[in-house]
């Protein structure tokens, strides 16, 4: 019987939900990489999303690829909440006004090419860049299609577990099923959240 998307995130939370999910490749310099790239591009599409209904979709992407890119992080570096906290207040003090987007998008992925091209692990404090991503998000969501109190990240989330699952037929994960997509019947779920 497969679960809701409520039931998932009571039982296994979402960091459940995502490991269960996110294609690991056994190569954290790949995964690291996977996580970069879909930040980068999630992030566009959010960007340039056609309607509400498709960026609330792609802020839940983005939220996965962030988990996503936590879980791997943890692995290579583990790091406390309270680490990622405090470099999250240094770099949002530091970020006024409009993100750089680019450059920061840049960062990630010369971090990815350095890695995986060169077997170059990032140096800076992974909770750095967890910070820096999660700034980013904080400031570039609010000031989106997001910014009218109909839907929060809570929402968004629950919205892309309901989407996933729909995608996957439960938790688990097929390339098959992640490239061949019935996209109505996933805008239907988008749509019924």
């Amino acid at each position: 019987m497969n679960q809701t998307a409520e039931e998932v995130l009571a039982t296994v939370k979402y960091r459940g939900f995502v490991k269960s999910l996110y294609n690991r490749s056994g190569d954290i310099s790949k995964d690291f990489a996977h996580a970069v790239l879909g930040l980068v591009t999630e992030s566009h599409e959010y960007l340039t999303a056609a309607d509400k209904v498709n960026a609330v979709e792609e802020v839940g992407d983005l939220m996965f690829y962030l988990e996503a890119l936590r879980q791997v992080l943890d692995d290579h570096s583990p790091t406390t909440e309270d680490d990622v906290l405090k470099h999250y207040n240094e770099v949002l003090s530091t970020l006024q006004g409009d993100v750089n987007l680019t450059a920061m998008h840049a960062e990630w992925l010369d971090l990815a090419k350095r890695w995986i091209g060169y077997g170059k692990a990032p140096t800076m404090s992974t909770s750095i860049l967890l910070a820096e991503a999660t700034a980013m998000l904080t400031i570039t969501i609010p000031a989106g299609i997001l910014n009218d109190d109909d839907y929060d990240l809570d929402d968004a989330i629950l919205i892309n577990v309901r989407k996933l699952l729909k995608r996957y037929n439960g938790m688990t994960f097929s390339a098959d099923r992640a490239v061949n997509r019935d996209l109505t019947a996933e805008r239907a779920v988008l749509e019924g959240a």
